[in-house]
């Protein structure tokens, strides 16, 4: 005998929203999924792989935000569409914007992202995750206590990670300094 499958889908928010970080002089797009009925959710900061932007990866973020989590997608200046849009040679011009310069900017607004979102009543402050994918995936493990270049740009309000097929640099340097619980993704 089949049984009936009752679904309940909880309806999701989305808001597209440009932060001015002031510190830094740089513009910071997010997209926002969140549950309409959010109150002490947890929040997940996502970061987009190079190349990006706050529009991809909506089905995890419709995902978490239908299972009563805030989800903000981050889009970052200087790494995302921007690099190879009107390019000819688009992978060099991927290749040119994974530099040093990007890559220590990411987990900058990462932080900011973070401490913008502290500031709405709906979010739990202590239950704070990163994820992201490929360059996202590096901005989530700097987030978290990898060095880049020799500097921390660990963030103690992060309490767990999702790096989704991340760069592989040697493990004994990814990880001499990260104590955030993490869950590594990878797939072909």
């Amino acid at each position: 005998m089949m049984m009936p499958v009752l679904l309940l889908a909880t309806a999701v928010t989305v808001t597209n929203l440009t932060w001015r970080d002031a510190t830094r002089d740089r513009d910071v797009p997010v997209k926002i999924y969140a549950p309409v009925v959010a109150t002490h959710a947890p929040l997940i900061v996502f970061s987009h792989g190079l190349g990006g932007t706050r529009e991809g990866y909506r089905y995890l973020a419709e995902h978490w935000a239908t299972n009563g989590y805030v989800c903000v997608v981050v889009q970052h200046p200087g790494s995302d569409d921007t690099v190879w849009r009107g390019q000819r040679d688009k992978p060099g011009a991927l290749r040119r914007a994974g530099n040093l310069e990007n890559a220590s900017a990411r987990p900058l607004d990462v932080r900011f992202v973070i401490t913008q979102m502290e500031r709405d009543p709906r979010i739990q402050t202590n239950a704070i995750g990163v994820a992201g994918h490929s360059f996202g995936a590096q901005t989530t493990l700097l987030t978290i206590g990898q060095r880049l270049a020799g500097k921390s740009y660990r963030d103690p309000r992060v309490k767990a990670a999702i790096p989704m097929s991340s760069p592989r640099p040697p493990l004994a340097t990814v990880y001499r300094d990260v104590t955030t619980p993490c869950l590594h993704l990878t797939g072909t």
